[in-house]
């Protein structure tokens, strides 16, 4: 069996051929400034939706790392003239020689409204990289309302030293431009800036707001195997575990009555010390437990049906909490917490394919929450020469999936019906089979009802 990192992606898009590649995206341009020019001439601000908006942006990354966090900021030149106030000939341009100046006033910017405390310690920021990309002309008259300021991109990194792996990092964002997307009547709110938060090798979607600015992470419960759910044990087939104790006087009394059963004096003080040993026996069933073969298929008695869905809701969540990892490798081997080694390949997949949004550009979402609706128990029973405990489950759920790019989020929940099936393993219980038997796209919203479940 290949390794996920060793595979192949198969949902990669194909290239499109050189003269195509010209002609396509020019045709679809001419299209799309032409529904901008009518939206933006109606009050409501229609153009807003297109994607991405017309208005400040900001793509907003943050890294931690053992010694240090990293802050990345890619935002168009509106979102930076938001923050800072930096002379320049042309409105629309930054030209080599204002550059400079830009990078230092967005640093200074950084160091006075943003707060990164790593343990307790304000830390000032270190500048590792600045550039600026100037507008692409021809997509400039998709943006009637900010032109060239909507187009062209600054970029600011900036590191956050740390002596040591950082265990609780508090995080304050400062600035909130007016939501470009605001489409009703009177002054627009301050926009959401979410950000993508990397650490410990998984990547969530935090938000900060004007009322809500800040947000603490906590390396002992934010880490990605911190969040995987326990699943209940599983006594192994084939053994009956005995307290310890207990086991010690039944076996040394049977024995002994099997050695003494010529000679009858001692045959009847065996008799006589009978319930004194169950007696002993009765008080130990509290002591260390002591595995032993079982000859009377006693070991491992069927879950009855709420006994079964209590093992199946952690293995079921645990499958999408494996995706919270960005590394295929680690997403594969997490997988393994749930899955049987046989449906690795396939589930993997499965699970993959629901989170790429093919109308954002191919996009893979975040997992926000996994609501299971309705489960059933359909049936237990026994497998193989060992008589492990198999049992089949049909579920129900909903997938909110989030894609951050261009400042905003496109949010996407997908509605699931499968059959699946789960078996007893050394190691504890798996999902060993899995049948889809329907999915589909939820456009309404979530039911206030269904968040805590």
């Amino acid at each position: 069996m290949r390794h996920a990192s060793e595979r192949r992606d198969p949902y990669r898009r194909p290239r499109v051929p050189t003269r195509r590649a010209g002609v396509l995206p020019l045709i679809a341009l001419l299209v799309a400034a032409v529904v901008v020019s009518e939206a933006g001439a109606l009050e409501t601000g229609t153009g807003a939706a297109l994607d991405p908006q017309d208005g400040p942006h900001v793509d907003l990354s943050v890294a931690i790392e053992d010694g240090v966090v990293s802050v990345q900021m890619h935002m168009n030149l509106a979102f930076a003239d938001h923050l800072v106030d930096v002379a320049r000939e042309s409105p629309d341009e930054v030209h080599a020689v204002e550059q400079q100046s830009l990078q230092a006033a967005l640093a200074a910017w950084a160091r006075r409204e943003n707060v990164v405390a790593i343990d307790g310690i304000v830390v000032d920021p270190v500048v590792t990289g600045f550039r600026f990309a100037p507008a692409d002309p021809m997509l400039i008259p998709l943006f009637p309302r900010y032109g060239p300021r909507a187009v062209a991109r600054v970029s600011l990194l900036l590191d956050y030293p740390a002596k040591s792996p950082p265990q609780r990092v508090r995080l304050v964002w400062g600035a909130f431009p007016p939501d470009a997307s605001w489409m009703g009547e009177g002054e627009a709110p301050p926009q959401l800036i979410r950000a993508r938060l990397a650490a410990g090798g998984a990547t969530e979607l935090i938000t900060f707001s004007a009322d809500e600015p800040e947000h603490v992470w906590h390396g002992a419960t934010d880490l990605p195997g911190q969040r995987f759910q326990e699943v209940p044990d599983v006594a192994r087939p084939g053994v009956l575990p005995l307290p310890a104790v207990s086991a010690g006087l039944v076996a040394t009394w049977l024995l002994a009555a099997f050695a003494l059963r010529r000679r009858v004096a001692a045959r009847r003080l065996l008799l006589w010390l009978g319930p004194v040993v169950l007696l002993g026996a009765w008080m130990g069933r509290g002591t260390a437990v002591v595995a032993v073969p079982d000859p009377f298929g006693w070991a491992a008695p069927l879950p009855d049906a709420t006994e079964a869905l209590a093992i199946f809701r952690p293995l079921h969540a645990n499958i999408y909490r494996a995706f919270d990892y960005t590394d295929p490798g680690d997403v594969y081997d997490a997988l393994q917490r749930s899955v049987d080694g046989e449906l690795l390949d396939s589930l993997y997949d499965q699970v993959y394919r629901g989170l790429i949004m093919q109308e954002h550009g191919g996009a893979v979402a975040s997992v926000q929450a996994v609501r299971l609706a309705e489960t059933s128990v359909d049936a237990t029973g026994r497998f193989g020469d060992e008589g492990r405990v198999v049992f089949s489950v049909t579920a129900r759920w909903q997938v909110d999936g989030v894609v951050l790019h261009w400042g905003h989020t496109h949010e996407r929940t997908n509605e699931y019906r499968a059959r699946y099936a789960v078996v007893q393993r050394d190691e504890g219980w798996r999902i060993a089979g899995s049948e889809v038997i329907e999915s589909r796209r939820i456009e309404t919203s979530i039911p206030p009802e269904w968040k805590d479940l």
